[in-house]
């Protein structure tokens, strides 16, 4: 396939929720709109689950060319499956999942796409070259989490970064896990799990990638941040344990 038509074979899936009256959500709003933008120009189709974003934000997305899917369910997770799923739907040969508001993560697309397109992965889960951009208490946990993570399944992936790029068969582990572990963050890194266990070659990609500093001016390192994190942290460390003492009996 020639490099310019590399995009018309990916859809972009996401999930949406930007509620009016939250600095912190008009500001990640923002930054989704800029890889929206960036995203319909490449050529690649663009599908949102949302689950609440402010009318402005939709109305913006449509005219710049995304499409919106209305939430059925009422989990993180389920959200998830469903953007999964209407990626599934589209045909398309490549799906690619990552939070909109990444911005600058829309212009590696092509890069991190490209194993899956070319049969030389299932799987592509991204990796940050450098996290020092982060706010401090995420570098802290998300290395934590990505060390035990590594420590219970033997593979080293970024998992707590969050883009997964699959293909129309491997998107099935995502869009065939029910939410058996609680059904919220841990529904990107079970299916990644279950691949391994069976064989799906994946493959880590080295990306750069800069935390947006007005996401940061935000957020940093306030008490709600910090508690969030910590209980993101603790739910996947249970959810992945739990799966790979399943997966492999204890061995």
């Amino acid at each position: 396939m020639q490099e310019d038509n590399i995009c018309s074979e990916i859809v972009v899936v996401s999930t949406t929720h930007y509620p009016e009256g939250s600095k912190t959500a008009e500001v990640r709003a923002e930054l989704a709109l800029n890889s929206v933008t960036e995203l319909v120009s490449s050529g690649a189709e663009l599908l949102l689950v949302d689950s609440g974003a402010n009318s402005a934000f939709k109305e913006r997305a449509v005219e710049a060319g995304a499409k919106i899917l209305q939430q059925q369910g009422s989990t993180l997770g389920a959200s998830r499956r469903e953007a999964f799923s209407a990626g599934r739907d589209s045909g398309k040969k490549v799906i690619a999942y990552f939070e909109i508001e990444k911005r600058g993560f829309a212009e590696k697309l092509k890069d991190v796409c490209r194993p899956v397109l070319n049969g030389e992965a299932g799987m592509v889960i991204p990796a940050r070259k450098t996290i020092e951009s982060y706010p401090d208490f995420q570098q802290l946990s998300e290395t934590l989490g990505n060390m035990y993570c590594y420590m219970i399944c033997g593979h080293y992936f970024d998992l707590f970064f969050g883009p997964r790029i699959v293909s129309r068969e491997t998107v099935t582990y995502f869009t065939g896990y029910q939410g058996e572990y609680g059904d919220s963050w841990e529904a990107l890194f079970i299916p990644v799990l279950r691949a391994l266990k069976d064989g799906v070659l994946i493959k880590s990609l080295e990306v750069d990638f800069e935390y947006p500093e007005e996401q940061l001016r935000v957020e940093a390192n306030t008490r709600g941040f910090i508690e969030k994190r910590l209980f993101q942290l603790e739910l996947v460390r249970k959810a992945v344990a739990a799966e790979w003492e399943r997966l492999t009996g204890g061995s």
